[in-house]
C-alpha cells in the first residue's frame, strides 16, 4: 500500500505542479497585455488624428469627393447594388 502511494506522489506531483503558473508569472502576462492594448488604442487614436488633419487641408470639393469615393467603396465592399436608376443609365 505504501509503495502504491508513493508511486502515485512520485508520478502525480510533477504534472500537477506543471499545469500551474506563478503569481508573478500571470502579472506579468495580465501587464503585457494591457501595455499592448493601449499601444494599440494609441496608434488608432494617432491614425484618427493623422486622417482629420489629411482631410482638413483638402479644399471643399476634394473633401467632397472623398466623402462620395468613401461612400461607393463601402457599398463595394458590402455587397450592395447602385441605385436602380443609376445602373439604367
Amino acid at each position: 500500500m505504501r509503495v502504491a502511494l508513493f508511486f502515485i506522489a512520485v508520478f502525480l506531483v510533477p504534472f500537477l505542479s506543471q499545469g500551474q503558473e506563478s503569481r508573478k508569472l500571470k502579472k506579468r502576462k495580465k501587464e503585457l497585455a494591457d501595455k499592448k492594448e493601449e499601444q494599440e488604442n494609441e496608434e488608432a487614436e494617432f491614425l484618427e488624428q493623422s486622417q482629420k488633419i489629411h482631410k482638413k487641408h483638402q479644399d471643399r470639393a476634394t473633401r467632397k469627393r472623398m466623402k462620395q469615393s468613401k461612400r461607393r467603396a463601402n457599398r463595394t465592399n458590402n455587397h450592395k447594388k447602385e441605385f436602380f436608376l443609376f445602373r439604367m443609365f
